[in-house]
């Protein structure tokens, strides 16, 4: 059996310092950084993410920031199997990835994976997304049809996941909540992970 190695994470909410401490630790560990942030994967992006600046990144070597453009679709999985394949490549150049950032759904699915879910054609969620721009009440009471049990989860304005409940069944013949259900599948990886959360006072984190 292959040991595991160590990979740090440094979790908190935005302005709680992760920058600063997973740039430090880099230094100090001869590591690499990798964001697991949802909105710093996006180019342009800058006001509100807190993303480091080009001369914090001199620093330490970050990855999974300015990987796409804002109109691409990017989703925890997705960053799952990425942030896999670049802990891999820090690991074999005989250095510490250190996973840095607030996005709690990222982090679930790098470590703890999710149920199988499937590939949607592209024509479907099109065609769901163009109906439902039309008339969402109509595609909320069809999602009611389909999967009661996700439709009650979920606002009848949420549109993204009224389409993402619809598209599933009709790619599949399956409703989301049947394979939210299923067993989890983490992404492959000879790694433990490290958790570090970092806290504040709320009114101090305010501040910040």
């Amino acid at each position: 059996m292959a040991l595991k190695c160590d990979v740090l994470v440094i979790a908190g909410p935005t302005a709680s310092g992760k920058t600063a401490v997973g740039i430090g630790l880099a230094q100090a560990l001869n590591g690499e950084i990798i964001s697991a942030d949802a909105r710093q994967i996006y180019r342009y992006m800058d006001i509100g993410t807190a993303k480091p600046t080009l001369e914090e990144r001199k620093h330490a070597k970050h990855h999974l920031i300015d990987q796409i453009d804002p109109n691409t679709d990017y989703s925890a999985g997705q960053f799952a199997k990425d942030a896999t394949a670049v802990m891999q490549t820090i690991l074999q150049a005989g250095k510490v990835p250190i996973v840095v950032g607030g996005a709690g759904l990222y982090l679930k699915a790098l470590f703890d994976g999710f149920s199988p879910m499937p590939e949607i054609p592209n024509e479907i969620r099109a065609a769901l997304q163009s109906a439902s721009l039309h008339d969402l009440a109509s595609a909320y009471a069809q999602l009611k049809a389909v999967d009661p049990e996700w439709a009650a989860k979920i606002q009848p304005s949420d549109r993204q996941r009224i389409v993402r409940g619809l598209e599933v069944f009709e790619a599949t013949g399956k409703t989301l909540t049947y394979l939210q259900a299923q067993p989890a599948v983490a992404p492959e990886g000879h790694w433990r992970p490290r958790w570090f959360g970092l806290r504040w006072p709320r009114g101090v984190l305010y501040d910040r």
